[in-house]
């Protein structure tokens, strides 16, 4: 279900983008993540209904694409090319440098306070990101950017 949500908010981006613009896509995108993360830690009850939920919570990766394909055409929109590989490289390093410290904390509150008490929490960590971005003048960006591209240098230019 993550897989066939993906490929739809895939499908989705460019005409979501278009209606509602760049600064609220961001934003929606977060805002919607934050109770679609309480999915999978509040569902219990009978088996098929916690296994809907888990189907319902896996096809919202639909979001996912959203906000990576928006974020990431922004970046490439207002940073300049020479820089493109070291801020590239930089949000790799940021997003899955800290990988072992969550997993490391993550595994600390799941014996400390449980599995779904620790999910909960982590899902309050997307409200920061919302709070920066919301206080961001991102929040009113409508379109892209035009990038100025006399300001680089030509990627097959002569040196000679």
């Amino acid at each position: 279900m993550g897989g066939v949500g993906s490929l739809i908010g895939a499908m989705a981006t460019g005409p979501i983008t278009r209606r509602f613009g760049i600064g609220q896509i961001l934003l929606g995108t977060l805002l919607i993540q934050i109770p679609l993360g309480w999915i999978i830690p509040l569902a219990h009850g009978p088996r098929t209904l916690v296994m809907g939920l888990c189907l319902v919570a896996q096809f919202t990766d639909l979001i996912y694409p959203i906000q990576l394909v928006t974020q990431q055409s922004l970046r490439q929109a207002v940073i300049p090319h020479r820089l493109m590989g070291r801020a590239n490289a930089s949000m790799d390093f940021l997003t899955r440098g800290v990988g072992p410290l969550g997993a490391l904390l993550g595994g600390m509150l799941g014996s400390s306070i449980g599995m779904r008490a620790t999910l909960m929490v982590a899902s309050l960590g997307t409200v920061l990101a919302l709070v920066c971005l919301f206080f961001s003048p991102i929040r009113s960006l409508r379109h892209l950017p035009e990038a100025d591209t006399e300001a680089e240098p030509a990627v097959y230019e002569s040196r000679a």
